[in-house]
């Protein structure tokens, strides 16, 4: 198994690197930060490389993670993957029954795309390029979704302390052990901001 993560354009190379680097530490997964366009294929977002990265590392399970989501105590993902096809964590947020009833979507095992396990040969993200990526409030993800709900595959919902959602105004408590016990935070909020990204991991403890 492969750990990836995403930082494509100016400072996220950086953070993705760094993510990486984090990720690795805890899990032991060699781990990519991919800070080209995967086949030099521009798209119109980044979040879509996402679906193109099976083809990078063919053959290999992968561990894919956004460059906003932090690991900080020991996990094994290769043991979470072990009788599933693909795994995640449900998406929290408020608004997702919103979104999961323009889209014909269970709210109750909508995922987040944050962190995902998927095995070598499974086809999801290869199936949800087929689809109109303009869907929904958050294209990729919920794109990923419909692919998931309308599909035959052995999927595993996570515990959400392996893709822990910090909303912008929790940040500080992440610096001040509130939320030690959780093995990876995904930090919301941002606004596309690197600069707060680059601070935020420069100041959460790494072990």
């Amino acid at each position: 198994m492969l750990g990836i993560t995403l930082g494509i354009g100016k400072g996220w190379d950086i953070a993705a690197k760094n993510t990486a680097i984090r990720m690795h530490r805890f899990t032991g997964l060699k781990c990519h930060a991919i800070t080209t366009w995967p086949n030099n294929k521009p798209l119109a977002h980044p979040y879509w490389a996402k679906l193109r990265l099976q083809s990078l590392f063919p053959g290999e399970d992968l561990l894919f993670f956004d460059a906003d989501l932090l690991c900080q105590n020991p996990w094994d993902p290769k043991q979470l993957l072990e009788d599933s096809d693909f795994c995640w964590c449900i998406d929290p947020h408020h608004t997702i029954k919103t979104e999961c009833n323009n889209q014909n979507l269970d709210a109750a095992i909508y995922g987040n795309t944050g962190l995902m396990i998927i095995r070598s040969g499974c086809d999801i993200w290869r199936r949800t390029q087929t689809l109109n990526l303009n869907c929904g409030r958050w294209p990729e993800q919920t794109a990923i979704n419909l692919t998931v709900q309308n599909g035959d595959y052995a999927v595993t919902l996570l515990p959400s302390t392996y893709n822990y959602q910090i909303r912008k105004h929790q940040h500080t408590h992440a610096f001040n052990g509130k939320f030690n016990n959780q093995i990876n935070l995904h930090f919301l909020g941002l606004g596309g901001s690197i600069k707060t990204l680059l601070q935020i991991q420069e100041r959460l403890p790494c072990g």
